[in-house]
């Protein structure tokens, strides 16, 4: 949709997330980026979405991962990013 934040970035938050996290965690990203797009435009919206998903994950140090395994790897990449 053209008023929907990026769909990649709700994969993202489901792949990592446990549902009840998830579901907490995005209705509060989606209010704010809808927000952030009333008065900013959608351009701004998209970027302040994404890194306000990316700050979640950083302090937070993903800690709720699904999968433990892979936590170290990702925890690498996101430390790069």
């Amino acid at each position: 949709m053209k008023n929907s934040p990026p769909s990649w970035i709700q994969r993202v938050l489901e792949r990592f997330l446990d549902d009840h996290l998830f579901n907490g965690i995005y209705g509060d990203l989606l209010e704010a980026y809808n927000k952030n797009l009333e008065n900013k435009g959608k351009v701004y919206a998209d970027w302040k979405f994404f890194v306000s998903t990316m700050g979640f994950f950083r302090y937070f140090r993903l800690l709720s991962l699904k999968s433990s395994n892979s936590s170290n790897g990702i925890m690498i990449l996101l430390s790069y990013i």
